[in-house]
């Protein structure tokens, strides 16, 4: 019993800091190696450009497979960049999302 109430009271903390998600995180493919120090997460990245296909309608695209994840800085900011392919090469079969790590904003860039 006792085991059970400390499960449930982890569960509950967890939950209270946010660190269970309400959905599961899509699979991606880490590209480069996982940044160390930065603010977010592989996973907190994918969730946040899932959330934001979604909000805009891009849910076929990201069915299609798993992004490609890269990462770089430029400028002294830290980018996140998403790539999501589907199975041709016709334009508009691919995007890419670009995520500033400081500050979470999403730029979409069309494929051509």
């Amino acid at each position: 019993m006792k085991r059970a109430t400390s499960l449930i009271a982890i569960g509950t903390l967890g939950i209270m800091l946010g660190c269970v998600r309400s959905t599961p995180v899509p699979e991606y493919d880490m590209v480069d190696p996982e940044p160390v120090g930065w603010r977010m997460s592989p996973d907190d990245v994918v969730a946040a450009a899932t959330r934001y296909c979604e909000e805009t309608g891009m849910t076929d695209h990201i069915r299609q497979g798993p992004p490609a994840i890269v990462v770089d800085v430029y400028e002294g900011e830290r980018y996140w960049s998403l790539g999501y392919h589907q199975n041709s090469r016709f334009p508009g079969d691919h995007f890419m999302l670009t995520i500033n790590d400081s500050t979470g904003e999403i730029e979409y860039d069309a494929g051509r």
